[in-house]
């Protein structure tokens, strides 16, 4: 039986009636109030994990890096920082899984961005390059599961930006797509269209290029 079926079922005065249904209706709204939010809370937490998924399935990236790689990037962020620069909330890093050394195919590529440098405007974005490193102990000493191979910036204000999102790895190499600055563009908004292609070298050296290189000139990677 509802709560309005058991208040229609008694006997009350028409004053006393009209407060009980005003009381009831108010509660009645807010239950379903709160029976809506908790159903749009689970159909957003339920979208959430299948764009996850997706992503994880037809791309090579994942939404939260692993603990691991995370504490990789906080050292980058560290050592490229002012003190001053940090991360643009809006565009979290991205970490690309793969196979760019050797014959492991779990190496990652960090793509991150630092803003606000001497507490202005300025921004820039770079490229990271790990390899992973089998789990090992010698000596009571713990290997970490990355090593930082190479890095470089990636764009600036006033140079360029690429879309993390667009980051893939193929042949050992990363392919990203960006704007660059135009003749009449300003200095915050490039509009020319790109497409680069990067790699590390024998030398460990980070290689861009806009076409996709050779098997014999992409990195030959020993530890």
């Amino acid at each position: 039986m509802s709560s309005l079926d058991a208040v229609m079922m008694k006997s009350y005065s028409p004053k006393t009636l009209a407060v009980r249904l005003q009381a009831l209706g108010f509660l009645t709204a807010l239950q379903l109030g709160l029976q809506l939010s908790l159903q749009l809370n689970n159909a957003h937490a339920a979208d959430s994990k299948a764009v996850n998924a997706k992503a994880l399935t037809q791309g090579q990236t994942k939404p939260r890096p692993d603990p691991a790689i995370q504490k990789e990037i906080d050292r980058l962020i560290l050592q490229f920082g002012d003190g001053l620069a940090e991360p643009y909330s809006e565009r979290p890093a991205i970490v690309v899984y793969g196979q760019i050394f050797d014959e492991s195919k779990k190496d990652a590529v960090v793509i991150f961005n630092l803003e606000g440098f001497g507490g202005g405007n300025h921004h820039a974005e770079y490229i990271a390059f790990f390899a992973a490193v089998p789990s090992g102990n010698i000596a009571g000493k713990i290997s970490r599961p990355y090593r930082l191979v190479a890095v470089t910036k990636l764009g600036e204000r006033g140079w360029r930006s690429f879309d993390f999102n667009t980051a893939l790895i193929k042949d050992r190499t990363v392919m990203l797509s960006g704007v660059e600055m135009g003749p009449k563009d300003g200095l915050c908004c490039p509009s020319v269209a790109i497409k680069r292609i990067f790699y590390v070298d024998e030398a460990d050296h980070i290689v861009e290029t806009d076409t996709p290189p050779s098997a014999a000139s992409r990195m030959r990677y020993r530890p």
